[in-house]
């Protein structure tokens, strides 16, 4: 009986480790998606100043109402707060998938930028 506590024990304490690496991972991929959203904010300011619109019909509203700043925080504070309910939920894959997204905007931005000045 004693060994069969202790092997709960032991389950318990892998139990405890993972899911203690798994909200870990979640707050890594946390930071690399606010890091992302960074990026699209620097590169669309960027974009605007060198006369690119907003795609984003949402993001070209708010700008032109409130400003490029306190939009970019506004967005940034969304992403924030959504990715901590993410990881709350246990949902580590969607968190993956965002910043797979954020990558293909910033990577754009940056195509953009570069036939721009090519061509």
């Amino acid at each position: 009986m004693e060994s069969r506590k202790n092997s709960v024990a032991a389950v318990a304490v892998k139990i405890r480790a993972f899911s203690n690496a798994k909200v870990l991972h979640g707050y890594a991929l946390m930071y690399l998606l606010l890091f992302l959203n960074m990026l699209d904010a620097l590169t669309t300011h960027i974009g605007l100043q060198l006369g690119a619109t907003e795609a984003n019909p949402i993001m070209s509203n708010l700008i032109g109402e409130i400003g490029e700043l306190p939009t970019y925080v506004i967005k940034l504070l969304i992403v924030l707060i959504a990715a901590i309910v993410i990881i709350k939920m246990g949902k580590n894959q969607a968190l993956g998938f965002l910043c797979l997204g954020m990558t293909a905007v910033v990577t754009s931005n940056l195509v953009i930028f570069t036939q721009s000045f090519i061509g």
